[in-house]
């Protein structure tokens, strides 16, 4: 991968399951990689393991669209490790992708436990706003909740600011 890649679009092309498991390496080597669209590209819940490997590891994707891929629920407590590790990615579609509120949960589980983040973090999907309610993430006023997105706004960045870890490069002082 280019050393000064910074956006990928590989939409509607049948990478599959091996593509995916190709573009986790390429994730951790690159540290300009910012956005990747996988979106129809027929990756399983196999490929998208591998992906949520990268993800984890990744030190500049801030979007992963993903949408259209038969991913399920199998996966989804993987992505929710890597929303956990990661504090780059603000973006991740997973609209048509068969994730239901049980993956879901995991996801928003992800984020809950994730590191702290001035900027939104927004997962794409079905029934999402449902699940930052019914898996208990707490208080909810920070949340930004609608049926198909799920945001997360400034409810770590509050909390970093107040404990003096914030990043200092978001730009909110």
């Amino acid at each position: 991968m280019s050393a000064s890649l910074a956006a990928l679009n590989l939409r509607s092309n049948k990478i599959g399951d091996s593509g995916a498991q190709a573009l986790c390496a390429a994730l951790v080597a690159t540290s300009t990689l910012t956005s990747l669209d996988l979106s129809s590209c027929e990756i399983t819940a196999a490929g998208a393991a591998h992906l949520a490997e990268g993800v984890g590891k990744s030190a500049s994707l801030a979007t992963l669209n993903l949408r259209s891929n038969k991913i399920g629920n199998s996966v989804a407590q993987a992505l929710g490790v890597a929303l956990a590790a990661t504090s780059t990615l603000t973006s991740l579609d997973l609209r048509d992708c068969g994730i239901t509120a049980a993956g879901a949960a995991h996801l928003a589980e992800g984020v809950r436990q994730g590191p702290p983040q001035c900027v939104p973090m927004k997962i794409y999907g079905e029934d999402l706003g449902r699940v930052a309610v019914q898996v208990g993430l707490g208080d909810t006023a920070g949340w930004e909740v609608t049926d198909k997105v799920l945001a997360v706004l400034n409810v770590k960045c509050a909390a970093a600011k107040s404990s003096g870890a914030g990043t200092g490069a978001s730009g909110w002082g």
